[in-house]
């Protein structure tokens, strides 16, 4: 029985040879390598025009890179970078604590409207009529369980704390209070 004859095309061919060229020339590059060795000093500026003709495969110690560093690689200008000097930022205004009221009864008459306002930042409850001023704050408001305050352009509501039926204090009506 003969073999099978390979037949070889054109492109194979090209392929074949390209290989053994590229292996040769890798084989020649391990076995003998080049000895190219030369020391240039990186601060040395008066042999600008042999430099540019050689190839360094050395690389600068790092204090030579220092002006590069120094200046931006992406800038048209290539001037060192300096900051901005940040404004100097107002000095924060003092917040004055946030005055809470807490609404303890609301009267209505046919004459008068009138809410018994006590805040957080006196210990007394103060009548305040529609359109008074308590802390700072106007009553603008008066609706059946809630008031509204207003001081420029914040607003408060404040709803009436209605009593849960357990926590009353005093005697009602038809009970007798009992002593320890």
């Amino acid at each position: 029985m003969r073999s099978p004859r390979i037949r070889w095309r054109v492109g194979d061919r090209w392929l074949l040879a390209c290989s053994a060229v590229c292996t040769f020339a890798l084989a020649a590059e391990l076995l003998w390598p080049h000895d190219i060795a030369v020391t240039v000093d990186p601060l040395d500026h008066t042999a600008r025009a042999d430099r540019a003709q050689l190839s360094v495969h050395k690389l600068a110690t790092i204090a030579a890179y220092g002006t590069v560093a120094e200046r931006p690689l992406f800038s048209a200008d290539r001037r060192p970078y300096h900051p901005a000097e940040p404004e100097p930022s107002p000095a924060p205004q003092p917040v004055a604590p946030r005055v809470t009221f807490q609404l303890s009864a609301i009267v209505t008459s046919s004459s008068a409207k009138l809410a018994l306002l006590k805040s957080s930042t006196s210990l007394k409850v103060s009548r305040v009529g529609l359109n008074e001023v308590v802390d700072g704050w106007a009553l603008v408001d008066i609706r059946a369980d809630e008031v509204v305050l207003r001081k420029g352009s914040d607003a408060q509501t404040v709803t009436l704390q209605k009593p849960q039926e357990g926590k009353r204090r005093g005697a009602t009506i038809g009970s007798v209070a009992r002593g320890p």
